[in-house]
């Protein structure tokens, strides 16, 4: 079978019986799989510029997803000064009216979620600022998100990072 989060190289050309096209060569790249035990604890810093591609919603990290209710307001990873360290964060582009969703990897079924704890840095860009951070059942549905906490950001100064630690233990 074929490795997991894999970029594989192809060749293919038409064949219409006498007539067949030149050789072009294609990629793809497999699914990511879901996180084992071997792989935890799992850290991501975004600086890792071979993991991080690029699509009409700005750059974005290869196993993980994404979920924007309004297609013009995204999360995405520039590259820019406001990073807590390095060059590179996760962005949530939103408004009021809209809502964001980052999708990290699917962890297996033999992880016990409820020992988990996620830890980052958050700030915030405009003058108040909340973030939620939960679980999903399905990545393609936005609906099985659960809340397992909020994060109220309007007390630290505009682009001050706050160290956050969310235990999944109630999940």
């Amino acid at each position: 079978g074929l490795n997991a989060n894999t970029k594989y190289y192809f060749q293919v050309r038409s064949d219409c019986g006498a007539e067949q096209s030149n050789w072009s060569v294609a990629s793809a790249r497999t699914e990511c799989g879901a996180l084992t035990m071997d792989q935890i604890p799992y850290s991501e810093n975004f600086e890792d510029v071979s993991t991080i591609y690029s699509s009409t919603q700005g750059n974005y990290i290869l196993c993980w997803d994404r979920y924007a209710s309004d297609p013009d307001h995204y999360v995405y990873i520039p590259s820019n000064s406001y990073a807590h360290s390095g060059t590179h964060f996760l962005d949530f582009h939103h408004t009021n009216t809209c809502f964001n969703i980052a999708i990290l990897p699917e962890m297996d079924a033999t992880i016990n979620a409820s020992d988990m704890m996620v830890s980052f840095y958050a700030c915030r860009s405009g003058n108040t600022g909340s973030l939620e951070v939960g679980v999903m059942s399905d990545k393609e549905d936005p609906t099985t998100f659960e809340t397992v906490s909020i994060i109220d950001l309007s007390a630290a100064e505009t682009y001050e990072y706050v160290e956050q630690h969310i235990s999944l233990e109630d999940y």
